[in-house]
């Protein structure tokens, strides 16, 4: 079950799925459940921590659309065992989505908190794809206004 893939979640690498399009219509299925019915999103982002344990699951989230549906800045972190959202977007992003497709601007609107908390994540060339996004030039300029 679920439990099992949580401990080896490479196992979903290699399962044999019924159509080409199942991966990506898992994902629109999520996405649209946290639109939909929010009160399911801790339960999503669980799911989604498991699934981006996969890289062929990682690489049918860079297919799908309006990344944005995930809405990860409107989720608080909770327990320590339960994955962050932060995390979730931080990986996301180093996985490949642009920062832009991801967050958009009207996260800021929420507060600082999770832009600011996902910025001290990214490294690398995830940084640089936030830094030269317009999520991180919103941010930079909310920061400066609030100086």
């Amino acid at each position: 079950g679920l439990n099992d893939l949580k401990k080896d979640p490479q196992r979903l690498d290699t399962m044999e799925l019924p159509y080409d399009s199942t991966i990506h219509d898992v994902w629109e299925f999520m996405l649209d459940l946290m639109v939909k019915h929010p009160k399911y999103s801790r339960q999503i982002l669980d799911a989604a921590e498991m699934l981006l344990g996969s890289e062929r699951w990682a690489d049918g989230f860079l297919q799908v659309k309006q990344k944005h549906r995930f809405s990860l800045w409107k989720l608080n972190a909770t327990k320590e065992n339960e994955p962050s959202p932060v995390s979730v977007a931080s990986r996301l992003i180093q996985h490949g989505v642009k920062v832009d497709d991801l967050i958009p601007e009207v996260a800021l609107e929420s507060g600082l908190g999770f832009v600011q908390e996902l910025a001290s994540a990214l490294k690398g060339d995830a940084r640089s794809d936030f830094d030269q996004s317009a999520l991180g030039t919103a941010f930079r300029e909310a920061k400066a206004a609030k100086a």
